[in-house]
């Protein structure tokens, strides 16, 4: 991606043909930011609708993985997405001559500049400009492996240094290299020179000019961040481990304290997405994440009985994020280059390019220093106080009271000079450039983001550590001696996704044992270590065995006063399922305590926003065990 990226928007143009709750509709005008009304093919019907729930019409063309398109194809589809950017990102009305100017520039004609237009907005995916090639199979690569691994060596010995030698003498170099190592055809000096463009231009610019010559170019001056010129030109992302002490949703004993995830849109301040968990971070906290930003919030509030609007949804155009190894991770990367996102990693020692999301964080502990079983900042502002003892949400009810925060407080209380909110500066920013593109397949979008690995397809199927998954669809690649792309949701391993190189999709394949239940790989890597530990064979059966025997162990256990850890993943494993659902649409998830907001209690406070909003709450588990109200 390059720095002047452009996020995905639909056109919301009366006229445009749309698809909407299963039927083809018109655009016949937008109402405000994020409401259209839509007239039906005969005009005889109109209905009005939020601007998410329309779609490509239903004979669009479908989205393929990055991971299934050839190096060389990828690359061709980065220039052809660079041509259109000026057409993207250029007013609708003067697209004829943009489209024309890009036909010019590029040497293509108008309609091969149109043609690359419409894939590229059916989809809103870089793969769809791949060119369709004959004669050979998706997902093979063309370049010898050997040859890669030389062309990646030179480039890195050769071209990234501070000699700063040219293309040309990097290639000659890599034909030595390959005559050396006996290689007849070396590589043409265009691929050396398009996997040299593919390079990170900083990264590049640090390398053979210096580390000062590439932050005076690409970062921002110091002290301060770029806040962006329209919404979701930047988005902020990282983790902090919340300052309370949380109860288990079954017997209201304390377990511990919880890691938020939580992503912030620079130009506005608002949230864009969260997700709380007992668990530490990682690549799915960050997926997770991810996908509450980018799909749209009115379901998601429903199911939480929060009363407000939170309009914020449609791909970044660049993630922000720290240096830790969750966000270092190749699904995160081929995950963002799929669908447009620029990643950017913070530079090491300049916490101002954190800011946004900090004082984001600054926020919300305003309201978790005021609950019960926090924790403060630290033991001296807790002095006395027994967090564990008072402590009495669960993270369940600690969600619902954050996301009613966020929405009606942090979003509509004003932060700048001018008076303005988050909310009223997104709403600016949107009518001046018009609502994001919605996501088509929220399924396949996480599936991007999940943990991958490469795996042969053998007659007991793909193994993934001690689990063999099998299916019919995937009979035909036994034995065919290649490694195939498959991803893991790490929530529940009774299935993988298998990303077929001929169709280009994702397909679930489940255990080869199909009597298996749902179980996450935290219960399967600590059924392998009991197993080890009594150095009892680790078979699929004898782990599966394991998970249920630890199960029962630990709801036995739940009658009486069970460890933290205990309390803890039992929770952990009720949001798990609760969001797998969402997700993939199965079975309902259980009903989890009810906490009514009996007045005041997260509400705006425009009349004095400085002022703290009384809180009063009532708990009503359904054992009566505990109740808090006015504090």
């Amino acid at each position: 991606m390059t720095g002047s990226a452009t996020s995905v928007r639909f056109s919301y143009e009366p006229g445009t043909r749309v698809q909407c709750r299963g039927e083809e509709w018109i655009i016949h005008s937008q109402i405000g930011s994020d409401q259209l009304m839509l007239e039906g093919k005969s005009g005889e019907r109109t209905i009005v609708v939020k601007s998410y729930e329309v779609t490509p019409p239903s004979n669009a063309a479908k989205a393929k993985p990055v991971s299934a398109i050839p190096d060389d194809d990828y690359q061709t589809a980065k220039e052809r997405y660079e041509i259109l950017e000026p057409v993207l990102n250029g007013a609708r009305r003067d697209r004829g001559k943009l489209v024309k100017d890009a036909a010019k520039s590029s040497s293509n004609t108008v309609q091969t500049i149109y043609g690359w237009i419409r894939k590229f907005e059916t989809t809103g995916t870089i793969s769809s400009l791949a060119p369709r090639r004959k004669g050979s199979q998706r997902g093979d690569r063309r370049i010898d492996a050997k040859v890669e691994a030389i062309i990646h060596s030179m480039i890195e010995r050769e071209y990234l240094n501070k000699q700063r030698k040219s293309v040309k003498s990097v290639y000659t170099q890599i034909e030595m290299a390959c005559a050396d190592a006996g290689i007849s055809k070396p590589p043409c000096l265009d691929t050396v020179r398009k996997r040299i463009q593919a390079l990170p231009p900083r990264e590049v610019t640090a390398k053979r000019f210096g580390e000062k010559a590439a932050r005076d170019k690409f970062d921002a001056a110091a002290g301060k961040f770029p806040n962006g010129e329209h919404p979701l030109q930047t988005v902020q992302i990282d983790h902090t481990v919340l300052d309370i002490i949380l109860v288990n949703r079954k017997d209201r004993e304390p377990t511990t304290r919880p890691t938020l995830t939580i992503a912030i849109d620079v130009f506005s301040g608002m949230v864009a997405g969260l997700h709380l968990s007992f668990e530490p971070p990682s690549v799915t906290s960050v997926g997770m994440c991810l996908y509450r930003s980018v799909t749209h919030k009115d379901r998601y509030l429903k199911e939480l009985g929060v009363d407000g609007d939170w309009p914020v949804w449609g791909l970044p155009v660049s993630l922000h994020v720290d240096n830790a190894k969750e966000f270092q991770s190749n699904s995160l990367r081929e995950g963002c280059a799929e669908h447009g996102i620029d990643l950017q990693h913070r530079p090491v020692r300049r916490p101002e390019f954190g800011g946004h999301v900090e004082r984001t964080f600054r926020s919300i502990n305003t309201l978790i220093h005021e609950l019960p079983g926090t924790t403060k900042s630290n033991i001296q502002d807790r002095g006395e106080y027994k967090s564990e003892k008072e402590a009495l949400l669960t993270i369940d009810e600690l969600e619902k009271l954050l996301v009613g925060h966020i929405v009606n407080k942090l979003h509509t209380n004003p932060r700048r000079s001018d008076g303005a909110s988050p909310f009223d500066r997104w709403e600016e920013g949107i009518r001046a450039v018009g609502q994001p593109k919605p996501i088509q397949d929220t399924r396949k979008f996480l599936i991007d983001f999940l943990p991958q690995e490469s795996r042969t397809v053998q007659t007991t199927g793909i193994q993934w550590g001690y689990i063999y998954y099998f299916d019919l669809k995937i009979k035909k690649w036994i034995g065919s001696k290649r490694d195939f792309k498959v991803k893991r949701d790490p929530r529940d391993i009774s299935k993988i996704y298998f990303l077929d190189p001929e169709l280009g999709e994702y397909l679930e394949i489940h255990t080869a044992d199909g009597r298996l239940l749902p179980f996450s790989l935290a219960e399967h890597n600590a059924a392998i270590a009991r197993l080890k530990a009594a150095k009892a064979p680790r078979t699929q059966s004898r782990i599966y065995a394991e998970v249920l025997r630890q199960r029962e162990t630990e709801e036995a256990a739940r009658k009486q006063k069970r460890s933290k850890k205990a309390r803890r993943k039992s929770d952990q494993d009720a949001r798990n399922r609760r969001e797998l659902n969402e997700i993939h649409g199965s079975a309902t998830s259980e009903s989890s305590t009810e906490l009514q907001v009996i007045e005041g209690g997260l509400a705006r406070n425009s009349e004095n926003s400085d002022k703290r909003t009384k809180r009063t709450f009532k708990l009503r588990p359904k054992d009566g065990q505990k109740r808090y109200e006015d504090w």
